[in-house]
């Protein structure tokens, strides 16, 4: 889901996280997607932006991941979606609305390891789709015809990530983040549910990952308008 700024393609744009770009050099995939309760600063760039920000035809979103304070703190968050709440799709079949659930939750979590020194924080998120799809199953013997016969396949879908920030503030001016992250997914169309058990697409199953990225970042603070900032991530 990336935004297409100044008319741009959504992939010609930059993401940087914690001040490293987050895109996979092909095809300009995004590596790295934070959930928005670990965000501690967010900015977005669209035009007459200065040099630092190039390699971008669109625009620049940066953030800045959170890290962990002299305090535990925690949240918790969950989005959903139903079909007793949508309206009903144009392309849908007579009869009731079609099966269409979505989830999105998760939890975070930080605090010190050693007070004024070294802070942790962590962050775990889920989502997933259980429906039917309004594609039915093709039932013609004519490769060149689409017929539509009556058993659709019931998709579910689910993807998930964790993290964990270590922060050590070396020196007043010097600080260092560790960052891992570690994100895997499924597509599983599934063989339950009337009229599903014998779709092609039920006997297809999609694994994604686990995809685990590493990332660390040293900051020094040279003065009040200065910062200078290294890291190094790999994937």
């Amino acid at each position: 889901f990336l935004p297409r700024i100044n008319g741009s393609r959504p992939r010609t744009s930059e993401y940087i996280y914690d001040g490293i770009s987050m895109l996979q050099p092909e095809p300009g995939q995004v590596a790295y997607y934070p959930i928005i309760d670990g965000m501690s600063e967010f900015r977005l760039n669209v035009n007459a932006y200065s040099p630092e920000y190039g390699r971008s035809n669109g625009g620049t979103i940066l953030v800045i991941g959170k890290s962990g304070t002299n305090q535990l703190h925690a949240s918790a968050f969950e989005f959903f979606r139903n079909e007793a709440l949508n309206a009903r799709n144009f392309f849908a079949q007579p009869g009731p609305k079609p099966e269409f659930r979505r989830n999105q939750y998760g939890a975070t979590f930080g605090g010190p390891i050693v007070k004024d020194k070294a802070w942790f924080y962590g962050t775990y998120r889920t989502w997933g789709a259980q429906n039917y799809g309004n594609v039915r199953e093709n039932v013609s013997t004519n490769p060149l015809l689409y017929v539509a016969g009556a058993n659709r396949a019931y998709a579910d879908t689910y993807f998930a990530d964790e993290s964990f920030r270590a922060t050590i503030q070396l020196t007043p001016k010097h600080k260092i983040n560790n960052e891992t992250h570690l994100q895997y997914g499924c597509s599983c169309d599934l063989a339950i549910g009337a009229g599903a058990l014998t779709t092609a697409e039920a006997a297809t199953d999609f694994d994604y990952g686990p995809q685990v990225l590493n990332q660390t970042t040293w900051n020094y603070t040279a003065t009040n308008k200065l910062l200078i900032q290294a890291g190094a991530t790999s994937l």
